[in-house]
């Protein structure tokens, strides 16, 4: 090699010649041969570690790839748990569908190349659905060394927490008990005289007309002054309540009891009465079944409802201190609503679809929606409260008949005792570790007599007081000022004294802490107590109830 050609390589190789440890004065003993073949030496040396850096290079690149490639299929696995598990508990295959559905969307499809999605439930949580997905994420400098994927698994796990089930833990609601007919008090029985529980109060429901500080959030069309302050009436999502037929069951029929308008006093027969005119009073009962999307109705299939029959009805019941006028007593037309009046009638198979209901091999959850009519102008004047009870039987096992969300009750109130009525169901899943929201309007309006609330928690012996904190806002017009809040965890509110409601069309929000041990004892049902004291007689409460689980109903688990 020419000398300044070789002088010229020695110089561009120094930096390597330093980094190996080569000694620069050492090499100056050297001949020009044996430089050579150490210069030789440390191309060879760098052309190898080059190789390996680069594999370093690319091993790094690949692996970065690969974990963006991961956050991908982490992501269509959460999508695919959060898709499926809306359709738990009673629909698995369903669910199971639907998020892999949902990770194809996301770019996973189950059996296409070696992807593979594995969806599966647990019977420790029924309402959990767990998604895997394993799927290949290419590589690119490391396919040199034969490696041209990696295989990635994801998984996710989500849980669906359904709407409070409240009022009843039985296969009716709203079931008051004796009632009084002509003064004197009948035991309210099922459609066949079946026994039933007295729990104490009818569903019940206003009309469009009414005032809302009359103790229906939701129906009237006013707040004080028709035609001035129109309430956000909202006929569409309330009032709703469920048919939960348990698995393996068929033949499913749902009644409704006095399902009429029939005007009484406040206290015979289900109470039904004008609070102001005697205008005609029109209420509606229709059937959905779900198909398990309790939150979507949009989803939900209808399968029948009441029609006109129960509409435009101004019918009395002398008898029950309703008045003189037509009686609803007389009428022998069944195919006339106020033929139902103290009866029971059938929803399912006499109207629509005439179709039973069954529970399927995971149940089935069915609704009734109870409604008045929004766009009947004629009766924006009327004033006036329809009690009713519902009941479902079945062939095969005890359907459950509770209400979804919010319920609308009635209940004539004892002075000088205590009144108990089932509030909402929470299980341990739902409960343990949250906070239970329980929202309700209107309470209190007891006349004289004093009304202490209280909310009894489950426990293996029975139920005792929970302490609670709460706050109120006032959103009737014409209601009372409420007081703000309790400043404080409290045992019990007082909502009435001295003939004053203190939540007189008012919303009372009263939240509790629920431990994490809790393991929903007494079948997770938790009861309201209303303690009336300083007077003698009844009076009665027209009271809107709405019980949630703090947070997102569809959420993922760790």
């Amino acid at each position: 090699m020419h000398l300044d050609a070789r002088l010229a390589l020695r110089a561009a190789l120094a930096p390597l010649r330093n980094l190996m440890g080569f000694d620069a004065e050492a090499d100056m003993d050297l001949s020009p041969r044996q430089q050579l073949k150490q210069d030789g030496q440390v191309i060879v040396i760098f052309a190898l570690m080059l190789t390996v850096l680069v594999g370093l290079v690319g091993i790094a690149v690949d692996s970065t790839f690969a974990w963006r490639g991961s956050l991908q299929i982490q992501r269509a696995s959460d999508a695919a748990a959060l898709a499926g598990v809306v359709y738990m508990p009673g629909d698995f295959p369903t669910a199971k569908t639907t998020a892999k559905a949902e990770s194809a969307k996301n770019g996973y499809t189950d059996g296409i190349g070696s992807t593979t999605i594995a969806v599966t439930n647990t019977m420790a949580n029924p309402r959990e659905l767990d998604v895997s997905v394993t799927a290949p994420v290419p590589t690119f400098f490391i396919k040199l060394f034969g490696i041209d994927h990696f295989t990635v698994t994801r998984s996710s796990k989500a849980v669906f927490i359904l709407p409070v089930p409240m009022g009843s833990p039985e296969n009716y609601y709203g079931t008051f008990g004796s009632y009084l007919v002509n003064n004197h008090p009948v035991a309210l029985t099922g459609p066949n005289a079946e026994t039933l529980n007295a729990r104490g109060f009818w569903g019940s429901i206003l009309t469009q007309g009414a005032d809302m500080v009359n103790g229906d959030a939701y129906m009237p069309k006013w707040n004080a002054n028709p035609g001035l302050n129109p309430n956000p009436q909202d006929t569409i999502n309330y009032y709703n309540y469920a048919i939960y037929m348990p698995p393996g069951t068929s033949a499913g029929n749902v009644w409704i009891f006095d399902p009429g308008f029939c005007n009484t006093d406040s206290t015979q027969g289900t109470g039904d009465h004008w609070i102001g005119g005697t205008g005609a009073v029109y209420t509606k009962y229709e059937l959905y079944n779900t198909n398990n999307q309790p939150y979507n109705l949009g989803a939900q299939t209808k399968l029948g409802d009441s029609g006109t029959m129960f509409a435009n009805l101004s019918y009395r019941d002398s008898s029950e201190g309703g008045g003189s006028g037509s009686s609803c007593t007389s009428i022998s037309d069944p195919n006339n609503g106020e033929h139902y009046h103290n009866a029971w009638w059938k929803l399912t198979g006499s109207q629509g679809a005439n179709q039973q209901l069954s529970g399927g091999a995971g149940g089935q959850t069915y609704r009734v929606h109870v409604t008045t009519d929004p766009g009947d102008t004629s009766q924006d004047n009327v004033n006036a409260i329809n009690d009713f009870a519902i009941f479902a039987s079945a062939t095969g096992g005890t359907p459950q008949v509770y209400g979804i969300g919010a319920m609308q009750m009635y209940s004539p109130l004892a002075g000088n005792s205590d009144s108990t009525f089932y509030l909402a169901q929470i299980d341990q899943q739902s409960g343990a570790g949250k906070t239970v929201e329980i929202n309700l309007y209107d309470p209190g309006d007891t006349g004289n007599l004093t009304a202490d609330l209280t909310i009894l928690q489950p426990t293996t012996s029975g139920w005792s007081t929970v302490n609670m904190t709460w706050t109120a806002k006032k959103v009737a017009s014409n209601g009372v000022n409420c007081v703000t809040s309790s400043g404080g965890l409290v045992g019990s509110v007082r909502t009435a004294q001295g003939g004053t409601s203190y939540f007189n069309g008012c919303w009372l929000t009263m939240d509790i802490s629920i431990p994490i041990t809790y393991t929903a004892p007494q079948n997770g049902w938790w009861k309201i107590n209303y303690h009336m004291s300083n007077g003698s007689g009844n009076s009665t409460d027209e009271t809107t109830w709405q019980v949630n689980i703090r947070g997102n109903p569809v959420h993922l688990i760790q």
